[in-house]
């Protein structure tokens, strides 16, 4: 099965609906910690030593909301995958579903040695009779956090010389 990392026909979405409005409930630790251990397990040959990988996952009534972080502090991709009006509880309905939509991308990801990559956009794809908005972005957290410092002491040495 080819997914979409590599499709040329996915359709652009404009939906600027915040994620958490379609999918408000975060899903409790236990239940967010079988979905990394699954994660961890099925990619175990492909994971380097100093990657880290955190899931955060979110339901509605109808509707699932996924968070992948995956690499190492200097350079993490962010995959978010959200599917909506899906019939069915669980991992029987949304939240299967954009399980199993993750796993390809993750699995395709790993597979083309970290190049493929989702668009930055929420993109729309069709996927076991539903559709499945995806993107990711990579960010490097020790930049951010240094950069997130050097503008807090800037801004107090501001407040000081007023």
């Amino acid at each position: 099965m080819n997914f979409p990392i590599q499709s040329s026909s996915a359709q652009k979405t404009d939906t600027t609906k915040d994620p958490l409005e379609i999918a408000p409930n975060r899903l409790d630790d236990e239940t967010s910690s079988l979905i990394r251990e699954g994660f961890e397990d099925r990619f175990a040959s492909q994971l380097r030593p100093s990657d880290g990988l955190s899931v955060t996952a979110y339901q509605g009534t109808e509707s699932a909301y996924l968070i992948i972080a995956l690499g190492s502090l200097d350079s993490r991709m962010f995959f978010h995958f959200l599917v909506d009006a899906v019939q069915g509880e669980g991992f029987d309905g949304a939240l299967g579903i954009v399980l199993d939509f993750a796993e390809g991308c993750l699995s395709e990801y790993l597979e083309s040695e970290r190049e493929a990559h989702l668009p930055l956009d929420f993109k729309a794809y069709d996927f076991e009779k539903a559709k499945v908005f995806a993107k990711s972005d990579k960010r490097n957290l020790v930049a951010e956090s240094h950069r997130d410092a050097l503008l807090e002491d800037q801004n107090e040495a501001a407040l000081l010389e007023t």
